[in-house]
């Protein structure tokens, strides 16, 4: 989603952006917003792009294309063109949209963006603050959903040579190798996830994203190939990124995945990470009255529902006095005696 340089038929390929217009959600507007605001140059193009989606969505029933057509279509593109890219799918669509904006223009552009979007169904969950679900997709592989997130999926994986979901929030994967080596992709905002068989956690939140393997080999493909072209993994990796750098170091992956298991760990985390985490967890917005505790830090362990325990070892460890009005908690440094 970085890249300045997107063209109309950039946007209409970006599942990120047609779900944005389609079923938009607070983050997926904020994201998308964030993103215009740092280019005013392409508002123009954004709003050409929503209302193509828009137009064939109210206009469905116009659209001319029968299963029959697009088919014939397709088969014709193919004795003309000969492509790969790392995901088929979206290789497809991108020569479908060209050979449609060269061809007949607009119209028969809408007609197959319609067919696109409506041939596909979409399986959505979302969690509330606080609430973890577990997930069994389509091939057996099981998700756990960490609060406050969101998962979707296309229900007919058989369309597609990969297996893909998209994410918005944090998730623990168990993918299962499949016979034929079907890749598994988790795309976000921030970065794409590809796998063959594994285990392992992918936290994506306010334009960065923290990815942790715990066993098996994953590569990474930033959306912005000046942060890296791709980035290989091994088990007990941890690599955090955003739009212009990325980190990797082995860690202790049972630190990053206790949520699971309902439990909350810290070693060594900071006061402002774990305040990061309470508000995008748990709906809770953190004030530091002192600024220099937000770089203090905390080790300990709570279970993950039992919120009010973790702010009582803090109010201990750093000596603090927590008031709390219902979502907003206040940390005060609690006054020495004379």
């Amino acid at each position: 989603m970085d890249n300045a340089q997107r063209t109309l038929e950039d946007l209409l390929l970006d599942d990120l952006f047609v779900r944005w217009v389609t079923h938009p959600t607070p983050a997926l507007d904020r994201q998308w917003k964030e993103w215009q605001a740092h280019r005013p140059d392409r508002a123009e193009l954004v709003e050409k792009a929503r209302f193509l989606i828009q137009e064939t969505q109210a206009n469905q029933n116009q659209a001319q294309l029968t299963d029959q057509e697009v088919q014939s279509m397709w088969h014709q593109l193919q004795n003309r063109h000969q492509q790969t890219s790392r995901f088929t799918s979206k290789a497809r669509r991108a020569v479908w949209l060209r050979v449609a904006a060269s061809a007949t223009g607009l119209l028969l552009m809408s007609a197959l963006v319609f067919w696109w979007i409506a041939s596909a169904q979409t399986v959505s969950y979302q969690t509330a603050y606080g609430e973890t679900k577990k997930i069994i997709l389509p091939d057996s592989s099981t998700v756990m959903l960490n609060a406050n997130s969101s998962l979707s999926y296309e229900d007919d994986w058989n369309r597609h040579e990969d297996r893909k979901v998209i994410l918005e929030g944090e998730a623990y994967f168990d993918v299962q190798h499949t016979r034929n080596h079907r890749k598994f992709l988790v795309q976000t905002n921030a970065v794409t996830v590809e796998v063959l068989g594994t285990t392992f956690n992918v936290n994506q939140r306010r334009g960065k994203a923290q990815v942790v393997l715990s066993t098996g080999k994953v590569t990474l493909y930033p959306p912005n190939k000046a942060v890296a072209d791709h980035i290989t993994m091994q088990p007990g990796d941890l690599v955090e990124l955003d739009t212009v750098q990325y980190i990797q170091k082995q860690v202790n992956t049972a630190e990053y995945t206790a949520w699971t298991s309902d439990e909350l760990v810290f070693n060594g985390t900071t006061v402002a990470d774990i305040a990061q985490m309470l508000e995008d967890n748990y709906g809770l917005h953190i004030v530091m009255t002192d600024t220099t505790l937000a770089q203090k830090r905390f080790h300990g362990r709570v279970a993950s529902d039992n919120v009010e325990a973790l702010l009582g070892q803090m109010e201990k460890v750093f000596q603090l006095t927590i008031e709390r009005r219902s979502n907003k908690v206040v940390l005060h440094p609690r006054q020495k005696r004379p």
